[in-house]
C-alpha cells in the first residue's frame, strides 16, 4: 500500500508548507482534493 492510500484509509492529517508549492499541489487545492490554507501575515 502506498503512502498516499494509507494516509486516506487512516484519516491522517498531513501538512505541507511551502511559500513555492508545486503545481500539482496548488492545482490539488483548488480542486478541494487538499485544504489550502495561507499565511497572510509575516512573522
Amino acid at each position: 500500500m502506498e503512502e498516499a492510500e494509507i494516509v486516506k484509509s487512516e484519516k491522517i492529517k498531513v501538512i505541507l508548507g511551502s511559500a513555492t508549492p508545486s503545481f500539482e499541489t496548488y492545482y490539488q487545492a483548488q480542486q478541494g482534493d487538499i485544504e489550502l490554507i495561507e499565511l497572510t501575515k509575516k512573522v
